[in-house]
């Protein structure tokens, strides 16, 4: 907390991600765990979208976009600093 971008790689950091989710398939509940050190972490940069809606309101998952990156501009405002993506037009992440 409160730390610039070189404050977790002095100090040997990392993060965890954990995911839960439910497979109608076969009726469970599926947990994913990874963890990343700091010198993993790209900086400046968040996933970008890899699914959409089409017309028949069918979602869309592109694979060759799962991975992608995209780089997180910043937007100054009177309550303080929110992330956006400069390539899209969703501004909220």
């Amino acid at each position: 907390m409160g730390q610039d971008r070189r404050g977790p790689g002095e100090a040997s950091g990392g993060g965890l991600i954990l995911i839960k989710a439910y497979d109608d398939t076969f009726s469970q509940t599926v947990l994913v765990r990874h963890s990343y050190r700091h010198d993993e972490i790209v900086w400046g940069n968040r996933f970008a979208p890899a699914f959409f809606v089409d017309g028949a309101g069918d979602l869309v998952l592109e694979l060759r976009k799962v991975g992608e990156l995209a780089v997180v501009a910043y937007c100054r405002l009177a309550g303080g600093t929110i992330p956006f993506m400069r390539a899209y037009t969703t501004i909220w992440p």
